[in-house]
């Protein structure tokens, strides 16, 4: 009895703390409302509240967490004017972005500045997180103060489709965060009215010591920046990077990176790349790195066996890798790529390669519901010889 009370409240601590900690939250927009007011009430207005609405306000703050995510144009204008009456103080981590074409629109961006002006007067972020941001609006609205004072306490910084005017004008606004350890970039592009200017120009350029590195520029956008030479334009201090991910499309723009990051401590390593030479640039550093884990993908969604011994030729010995990562994207109407894993599986079953492999990862987004439950059996059947080993294998859908 005592150990099934015991259990029981180790449950609830954890359900509470995974509530307090929650980064994702979707909450039906009434409720989300209730919470936001209770949030933004004032010491003298809560004084006077009953028991039960205290209570309330407690559940809220626990229940919402630290983490601050508007990505609606009409969510973020209830942002802006909550947060002018004290709210939103706790938050610890924001996921700023646009995902309406609507929000875009210079009425609607007065709402983001709001909001990241009033943050910057907190100086209570560590993360910041933006998305699909137009920073072309900076010709019209002076933010570089406010950029400034954002720098001064964010330690994870995430750019991910933003608009910038130039490519310089996206290395300025990277070096403006001199505590920065996390450093997150993934498509963005350059265009709007000021293409090819730099609107942050003189501001204060810091030297970013980066521990963890994501690198992403593949996607088929018009217009979109090259971040191969961005640890040698941005001058990042990668001499205790110890997590990489990097995605940049061609085998040119991978050596780039690889020549950057060939002496760095890395222990965590992702690739994806569209072409076998992207892998094999990696696959020579490799051994130079003391690798805990691997991720492959996501890429590939039709490949034959060719081009995988093409890119793990000479792959090798891997002591310290306990887990492997694989993620998979499969077509929407496709066949089981069989070539793909009955190649990995002969990779990872071999001991000389990886001796001290304990787990294996598969994250898969499947092409359609029909298709899924057969393509999971396929799967499994490939995986077979692999947890013959006594490898541990763990499937996820994304």
């Amino acid at each position: 009895m005592a150990k099934t009370r015991a259990k029981r409240k180790r449950d609830a601590d954890e359900i509470t703390m995974s509530n307090a900690g929650s980064r994702w939250l979707i909450l039906p927009p009434e409720i989300l409302r209730m919470i936001l007011q209770y949030l933004a009430t004032d010491k003298e207005t809560l004084r006077a509240c009953s028991q039960t609405a205290q209570e309330f306000r407690h559940v809220a703050l626990s229940f919402f967490g630290r983490h601050l995510s508007v990505n609606d144009a009409n969510r973020v204008k209830e942002c802006a004017q909550l947060i002018t009456r004290g709210a939103f103080q706790h938050v610890r981590s924001l996921d700023l972005g646009v995902v309406k074409k609507s929000a875009t629109l210079e009425e609607n961006w007065k709402h983001y500045i709001v909001i990241l002006g009033s943050f910057a007067r907190f100086r209570t972020l560590g993360r910041l997180w933006l998305s699909e941001v137009p920073f072309t609006f900076l010709q019209k609205n002076n933010l570089r103060e406010t950029i400034t004072l954002l720098g001064s306490a964010v330690t994870e910084l995430g750019l991910y489709g933003c608009h910038f005017s130039s490519y310089e004008e996206m290395i300025s606004f990277i070096r403006t965060f001199p505590l920065c350890n996390f450093l997150f970039i993934r498509d963005c592009v350059t265009g709007g009215e000021a293409i090819g200017g730099n609107a942050l120009a003189g501001l204060p350029e810091h030297k970013l010591v980066v521990q963890d590195l994501q690198l992403s520029a593949s996607s088929s956008r018009n217009l979109l920046i090259d971040v191969s030479n961005l640890i040698k334009d941005a001058d990042l201090d990668i001499g205790s990077l110890t997590s990489l991910v990097c995605d940049v499309g061609t085998s040119e723009r991978t050596q780039c990176v690889a020549a950057a990051v060939s002496t760095s401590p890395v222990k965590h390593f992702q690739l994806a790349c569209s072409e076998p030479g992207g892998f094999q640039v990696f696959v020579n550093h490799l051994s130079k790195w003391s690798l805990k884990t691997l991720t492959i993908g996501p890429q590939f969604r039709e490949t034959n066996t060719v081009f995988w011994v093409e890119a793990f030729k000479g792959l090798p010995p891997l002591p310290l890798v306990n887990n492997v990562t694989v993620v998979y994207h499969y077509p929407k109407y496709g066949d089981f790529n069989i070539d793909f894993w009955e190649y990995l599986e002969r990779i990872l079953s071999r001991r000389d390669l990886f001796p001290a492999l304990k787990s294996m990862h598969v994250r898969c987004s499947f092409g359609s519901h029909r298709l899924e439950r057969m393509l999971r059996w396929q799967l499994d059947r490939s995986l077979r010889s692999i947890k013959t080993r006594g490898i541990t294998v763990a499937r996820q859908a994304i």
